[in-house]
This record gives structure tokens, sequence and C-alpha cells, in this order.
């Protein structure tokens, strides 16, 4: 039961992350072994998840932190969101992803993992 209920939320998830989420397509760069990956999230970084190319499965993302810097508004700059998310595998969390951007692009991306 439990199971098929992670089944369902992670499906609802999924389609409600398609339908409002903001995607961004991330590509490593400069690695012997290049990889690529999907995140999709809804406001303020909810409902997240990410798909890496090449896999069938989707992996879970908790929102662990956000922040929204409206500094740069005086000056015409955008303003610039940063979002940290623990990654949820197995219903334990199994490392972190961060993403900084702005409406214009992404300004940084990184994953920690937990081992």
């Amino acid at each position: 039961m439990k199971k098929a209920l992670n089944i369902l939320i992670i499906f609802l998830t999924m389609v409600a992350a398609q339908v409002y989420a903001q995607p961004y397509a991330l590509q490593s760069v400069g690695l012997s072994k290049p990889f690529s990956l999907e995140i999709y999230f809804g406001n303020q970084g909810k409902g997240a998840f990410v798909k890496y190319h090449g896999q069938t499965e989707i992996i879970a993302l908790r929102i662990k932190h956000y922040k929204i810097d409206t500094i740069g508004r005086k000056d015409g700059q955008p303003d610039e969101e940063t979002f940290v998310w623990d990654e949820i595998v197995g219903g334990k969390v199994n490392g972190s992803y961060g993403l900084m951007h702005n409406i214009n692009a992404v300004k940084n991306a990184w994953y920690i993992r937990k081992k």
C-alpha cells in the first residue's frame, strides 16, 4: 500500500510539475563521463524532481531552502532565486541539488552526494 501511495504521489508530482513547473536542462562540462539532466520545479521550488537523460526513473526532490534576492531591482537587474533540494531515494536523503537563477539564465547549479 505504501509503495502504491509513493508511486501515486510521484506520478501526481510529475503531472503537476509538467503543467506548472519551471524546467531547466543542464549538461556537465569538462568531465570524462559527461551527463545531462532536467530539473523540474514549481513555485518556490516545490513539487520538484530530476530526470537524468538516458534514465527512465525520476528522482523526487524535497525543498530544503529557498531564497529570493530582490536587491538588484533598484538598478534594473532581475531578482535571483536560490533553491536547495534534498534528493529522496528509497525514502532517504541521498544528496542535495542546488540551483541559482534569474530571469535571464542559470547562474550556478550543483549536486552534493551524501556519501
